[in-house]
């Protein structure tokens, strides 16, 4: 395993920490252990697991409280008394006092498990998740080889029993220890910013499921302990000789400590690629268990010291490392308190639950056998605990980071239990918020499976305008459910709004014997054209020859009318009629200029048009304004859609009309649109289309499960990007010069997202979908890409899959090679030839711009079409660039130079060679902010706004990035402001 050597340093100081922990841990067991039993008789062990518990509970008080303040002084301070009251113990063994050896067992044990408990926490707050789970082998290790070291210490010690030599012992360990506090804290992320009321604090931690179910696994697996413990201790007490009890208990740990690293060099890595992080839970319950079954049927002390051994083994590698695992999700200043909780809270309230129960069963018969059957059925609960657990570690995940941001794409995309959304609508229809109220309608059109609720009325009757008009529009598509008749009507005579009347009259025209509708729309004075449209309409359906000309006539008047308002109520009757010729009207107003007409007349094409309007339809794809209702007309369509819109694709050279293209072929169904997918994907060569490609593709899964035959062609191409990264990143040690850097380091980027976005497929997982701007991001916050990733390994069951996806985000040190790059990039490719041959001229201007940060997030390819259209220009010392008020036409970049910005005679600024001005110019046609002068000669670089729109028209990636940099730049603006006043 490859360590960089950032990380070097901080693995072997606390990996030697924790071997020192462990060490003093297994003297200080061993110890407690033997003056126990060496001292009193067994009657006495509930009293001790009773008294050990309420001392530890104390200790936890006491440990939180100083934790608060700080960790590193809590460390120190806990290790200056752990030293002092070690030198206490010498001279309290040698009085003989009879409860001694009481007191001193009870406290040993209890700083045992805050000496490991403090080095463990360093450990996950010096590594993010992913670097715990990486280094966990070594960490565990360092652990087993402490414990190894110890037994063989202890074992020889224990050859004429000493507990004073044992002190002695520890006090070194500790004492070493101690001088490893400041660099751990050193080490450490960031101050442990612990919440300032402990009240907040427990809240939050009764409110976190993880740390509840870790709880009762805790008190659970601790009780089972106990017990086993208990009844080994009876047995060594009746089988053992007392001289030799100390060396049999260091034998046993000597045995379980070998076990422990069998398990992590041999089966630790195993078991993560087999169940994953989340699953290894479950491994300590069924060990017990297993064992338990086959102790209670072959007792004697062999087969008890084996569960022991194993209960011991299990409980210091898969048991300890799940746990760790879990809490390592939460944020950091929960996640120490709620270690320490477990450790020195829910451990001895559990203590005292054994101690309880270790009493009744000594006065009971049969004592062995309760205490296995005891055992067994915690170990059951566990396994049902564990799977609760699973899930929750999953949510937590998804919580840590804030995963769940809105997305418009993927409405919808989960599925959800009836019965939720019937309590969700309920609450969003009673809510006296408006906007719930407009949500729960959102929810009644989607989900048409549920039915209209009686509050329909109230809402229908009320005084919300927009509430109103969207009852109206719920019920023109649900004209079936008739019991809302009497309130439409009173709405539709109440109502001014055009679009509330015209949805309540195709509700009511259907059922309207009474002529309610006609009656009330010829009372009409003043004819408005959605009148004259609702009445056109009542005409056909309900009136006789004649009124049906006139409506026809009243119709082709509004269709031929120059008044865009006429045309709009043309086509709002047209969509309830059925006609021969009605494609004529619907071509001629999707050749129109207005962007509402447009999507009116899209809305209206059946899905099975003719030829010719179907050819029509396709060459406008890659309109923005159009957009969208022409997607949905498309997808309306289905597979008569796919060839034509594939030569589409493979016939323009624009970014816009590619992605429209593509998009529509991702969103539809079937075997023939998959194989037209993975045609495109196999034949493209663009990096900026392929990760694009990769996006829609992930859409598509997570909406619907994918085939086999693409699912394998999906697994196939990640293979092949990720020969591509690993290529692409030796070439990184081989080319030296910064600007091949940069753009290789882009390209390896680009190679993340589509891999993410074709696991996102082959999942179907929203949740991996909205780990990728994390994962993927330039400047990366390292504990959120860790958890984002842990989401990401967590949602795969598919192992091989998760490994395979590990592999680009893994440190992994690379072997330099000397080939050439794979002409699969050619854009890159003559990109190195032109800098290894000199060729600078034809990159200068690239180079120039990538360091613009308006421009540092576009792709190479992007960026080499904005740089063709800039124009150079020099600048005088003391010219006026632009001034304040006058037009904005474009925007300036400094190559060389200084500018003065001024507003109203008043300098707000000087800008000198990388920085630019006038962007506000390309977004909006907005005079000028400022004047700016130029102090020196120098040069700019120069954009104009006509020459941006039209890029921006076939790349919106350029418009993207320049959005979130200006909004960046008023935000930051806008907060200097506030600072100033």
């Amino acid at each position: 395993m490859y360590v960089s050597k950032e990380n070097r340093k901080k693995l072997f100081i606390i990996c030697f920490v924790i071997f020192l922990a462990t060490v003093s841990l297994i003297t200080g067991k061993t110890l407690a252990n033997t003056i126990i039993l060496t001292s009193y008789p067994t009657k006495v062990l509930p009293y001790f697991y009773f008294s050990l518990a309420i001392l530890m509970i104390l200790a936890t008080m006491i440990s939180s409280k100083y934790l608060q303040r700080s960790e590193r002084k809590f460390a120190i301070s806990f290790k200056f008394i752990t030293l002092f009251s070690l030198v206490v113990f010498i001279p309290a063994l040698k009085t003989g006092w009879f409860i001694a050896p009481f007191l001193i067992a009870i406290i040993l044990l209890t700083y045992t498990s805050i000496i490991t408990l403090i080095a463990w926490n360093y450990a996950s707050d010096i590594f993010d998740i992913q670097e715990f789970k990486r280094f966990s082998k070594i960490l565990q290790v360092s652990s087993t080889v402490g414990a190894i070291a110890a037994g063989a210490l202890v074992g020889a010690i224990s050859k004429e029993f000493s507990p004073v030599k044992l002190v002695a012992l520890m006090f070194l360990i500790e004492l070493i220890s101690l001088f490893f506090i400041n660099p751990m804290a050193r080490f450490a992320a960031a101050p442990v910013t612990v919440v300032k009321k402990h009240l907040d604090l427990s809240s939050t931690i009764k409110k976190n499921s993880i740390f509840k179910y870790l709880a009762l696994m805790t008190i659970a697996s601790t009780i089972t302990g106990t017990l086993i413990d208990y009844n080994l201790k009876l047995e060594l007490v009746a089988d053992i000789e007392k001289e030799k009890i100390a060396h049999f208990i260091s034998m046993i740990f000597v045995i379980s400590t070998s076990g422990i690293l069998i398990i992590q060099f041999v089966f630790i890595d195993y078991l993560f690629k087999v169940l994953g992080s989340k699953k290894i839970i479950i491994i300590y319950p069924i060990a017990i268990l297993i064992t338990a079954v086959t102790t209670l049927f072959h007792f004697n002390l062999y087969s008890m010291t084996a569960l022991f051994i194993i209960n011991d083994m299990f409980s210091y590698t898969t048991a300890s490392l799940s746990r760790n695992l879990y809490l390592n999700i939460l944020p950091r200043a929960i996640r120490l308190l709620d270690r320490l909780k477990l450790n020195g809270t829910i451990t001895p309230l559990a203590m005292i639950c054994s101690s309880v129960i270790v009493l009744c069963i000594t006065y009971a018969s049969h004592k062995t056998v309760l205490s296995l059957i005891a055992v067994i059925s915690i170990c059951i609960f566990s396994l049902y605990l564990a799977q609760v657990l699973i899930g929750q570690y999953r949510t937590q995940l998804a919580q840590s980071v804030y995963l769940r941001r809105f997305n418009p794409d993927l409405i919808n995309m989960s599925q959800r239990d009836n019965k939720d959304i019937e309590y969700l609508l309920k609450q969003a229809l009673d809510y006296p918020d408006p906007g719930a109220k407009l949500f729960g309608l959102q929810l009644l059109e989607h989900y048409k499976s549920l039915q209209l609720p009686d509050s329909i009325t109230d809402l229908l009757t009320g005084e919300n305008v927009p509430i109103i008009r969207e009852v109206a529009r719920l019920l023109s598509k649900r004209r079936a459910q008739r019991q809302f008749d009497h309130a439409a009507k009173i709405a539709f005579l109440k109502s001014e709004d055009e679009e509330t009347q015209w949805y309540l009259a195709l509700y009511l025209l259907e059922s309207d014997s009474a002529h309610f509708l006609l009656e009330s729309m010829q009372s009409l004075k003043n004819k408005t054209a959605s009148s004259l449209a609702i009445l056109s309409l009542i005409y056909l359906k309900q009136g006789d020859l004649e009124l049906q000309i006139d409506a026809i006539q009243a119709l082709l008047n509004m269709f031929h009318s120059d008044d865009i308002k006429q045309n709009k109520w043309f086509l709002y009757v047209l969509n309830e009629m059925s006609m021969g010729e009605k494609e004529k009207y619907l071509i001629q107003f999707v050749n129109q200029d207005n962007s509402t007409l447009q999507n009116l007349a899209l809305k209206q094409i059946s899905s099975v048009p003719s030829d010719r309007l179907l050819d029509f339809l396709v060459n406008h794809l890659g309109e923005p304004r159009i957009s969208y209702a022409l997607h949905g007309c498309l997808i309306n369509i289905g597979d008569r859609v796919i060839e034509r819109v594939e030569n589409k694709f493979n016939n323009t050279s624009t970014y816009i009309v590619k992605m429209s293209c593509f998009y529509v072929l991702s969103d539809l169904r079937g075997d023939k649109a998959e194989l037209s997918l993975m045609s495109l994907v196999s034949t493209s060569q663009d990096v900026v289309m392929r990760t694009i490609m990769a996006k829609y593709i992930a859409y598509r899964g997570v909406k619907v499960k994918i085939s086999e035959q693409f699912h394998n062609f999906l697994i196939n191409t990640m293979k092949i990007e990720i020969d591509l990264y690993m290529q692409l990143s030796t070439q990184l040690m081989r080319y030296k010069d910064p600007l091949i850097h940069e753009e290789i380091a882009s390209r390896l980027q680009f190679i993340k997202k589509r891999v993410l976005y074709y696991t996102t497929a082959i999942v179907g997982s929203p949740d991996i979908l909205n780990s990728i701007p994390l994962l993927t991001s330039r400047n990366p916050d390292r504990s959120q890409q860790a958890v984002a990733l842990e989401l990401i390994d967590s949602t795969i069951e598919d192992r091989k899959i998760a490994l395979f996806l590990m592999t680009l985000f893994v440190d992994k040190k690379l072997k330099e090679v000397s080939t050439s790059l794979s002409m699969d990039d050619p854009w890159l490719s003559q990109y190195i030839q032109d800098i290894e041959s000199n060729n600078m001229d034809s990159i200068y201007m690239l180079t120039r711009l990538r360091k613009v940060d308006l421009f540092k997030n576009l792709a190479a390819e992007t960026l080499q079409v904005l740089a063709d259209c800039c124009l150079t220009r020099d600048m005088a010392s003391g010219e006026v660039i632009c001034s304040e008020g006058e037009e904005g036409d474009g925007v300036y970049i400094i190559d060389s130079g200084e500018v003065n910005v001024t507003k109203k005679g008043v300098v707000i600024g000087r800008l000198s060679e990388g920085a630019y001005f006038g962007e506000l110019a390309l977004l909006a046609d907005i005079p000028r902010f400022a004047t700016v002068t130029a102090l020196s000669d120098g040069v700019l670089f120069y954009i104009n706004k006509q020459d941006f729109d039209k890029i921006t028209d076939e790349i919106p990636e350029i418009m993207k990035s320049i959005n979130k940099q200006v909004i960046q730049y008023l935000i930051t603006n806008v907060n200097a402001m506030s600072d100033n006043h």
